[in-house]
């Protein structure tokens, strides 16, 4: 049996843990119209979960689209991806395709090229003036409704890491006409999904920008133990190993059920004892450190991204839990400075997803750049 541990990517199958809650409360959701807001720190099985939600729905005849703004840095480059988003849905023959994209987006004018065989991708023709027309930005945010009030269809429109939306020029005024329009539709519901959870609160939950208040909003944690316990413990039986109970809880106690890293040490156990085809709480620490290890360029990118004072919160958020952050007795503790600055220092870390506020603390977004630190940093 091959190892059946993944990560690092979208996942489906038997490789999917279960989120059967959230899948059905978020798909029904959307079959009934209503719009979501899904949330959490990267490497929570956002993609994965809607990915799954996606199936669901389209076995229910809902038309889906995936918008993925992740890597969008550009006004032309967001047409294109919400352009091959409807091509993708609609799997039509090349030639109806071309006719579909013309009438829905005439403004755009779109063209079908295959650099790939069977993978439509969309070259849009437009010149930057028309692009930036809000009557250009109303007619692609109006096309999928005008598509299912025409067929009777509903449908569902998915934006990964939507948060990169207020990072393109124009960007206020995509959210402005996004808003103007999709509050209007009645035959298709909209996710948006986002990993930087201080700029997605201040996206829907600042009355001043367009997205207030739109949306049921889902916060995406860590599974439960109960979950990842019965996963874990059925995998590697069923490819012949052995595993004590208290190395079950030993490899969720490290990556607090965090799905990638749940995922990553448990890949990383599997290979590293596969010749013995057991497993102890002994051997647990050995693969801990060679995971930190494949992680390391990661996470050195992300400390070197840190200004000073930046990384001085970080380490003490590392190295201390349940702590008053910005009391007096911790700034002398570990020179923080002054309050005024510390509170900038805060806000910034907020804003690039590091840290995240839970209950009156702040703890790291990521568990294993807390060990990271730890481990180099004594």
């Amino acid at each position: 049996m091959d190892n059946p541990f993944y990560y690092g990517r979208a996942v489906d199958g038997a490789a999917f843990v279960n989120r059967s809650e959230e899948i059905g409360r978020i798909s029904s959701s959307l079959e009934r119209g209503q719009s979501i807001v899904l949330f959490s720190p990267r490497r929570y099985g956002k993609t994965s979960l809607i990915k799954k939600t996606m199936s669901r729905l389209q076995r229910k005849k809902v038309l889906c689209f995936y918008v993925d703004l992740y890597t969008v840095t550009s006004l032309d480059e967001f047409y294109k991806n919400y352009a091959e988003a409807l091509a993708a849905a609609f799997k039509s023959p090349a030639s109806a395709l071309v006719s579909l994209l013309h009438w829905l987006l005439p403004m755009l004018k779109p063209k079908l090229v295959y650099s790939q065989p069977g993978i439509p991708e969309v070259q849009i023709e437009a010149s930057l003036t028309t692009l930036r027309n809000t009557k250009t930005l109303k007619e692609l945010f109006e096309s999928i409704e005008r598509y299912c009030a025409k067929h009777k269809r509903k449908a569902a429109v998915i934006f990964d890491e939507f948060q990169e939306i207020a990072t393109l020029e124009k960007g206020g005024i995509i959210e402005r006409q996004m808003r103007s329009s999709f509050q209007h539709h009645r035959h298709v519901a909209y996710a948006f999904l986002g990993s930087k959870m201080h700029l997605m609160n201040e996206m829907f939950g600042t009355t001043s920008r367009p997205f207030y208040n739109f949306g049921s909003r889902f916060e995406l944690g860590a599974m439960s133990d109960v979950v990842w316990r019965k996963d874990i413990a059925a995998k590697f039986k069923a490819g012949g190993f052995k595993i004590d109970e208290q190395a079950i809880k030993k490899i969720l106690h490290i990556t607090k059920g965090h799905p990638y890293y749940t995922q990553l040490l448990c890949s990383e156990i599997w290979d590293t004892c596969n010749t013995k085809r057991a497993v102890s709480e002994q051997d647990i620490d050995p693969v801990v450190q060679g995971a930190l290890d494949l992680e390391n360029h990661a996470f050195q990118e992300l400390w070197d991204s840190l200004s000073r004072n930046q990384r001085k919160v970080v380490r003490v958020l590392a190295q201390e839990t349940d702590i008053a952050l910005f009391s007096s007795d911790i700034a002398r503790k570990y020179y923080l400075g002054a309050q005024s600055s510390l509170h900038r220092t805060v806000e910034q870390l907020l804003r690039k997803g590091v840290v995240a506020k839970k209950d009156h603390s702040y703890v790291l977004t990521d568990p294993f750049v807390a060990r990271w630190i730890c481990s180099r940093m004594p």
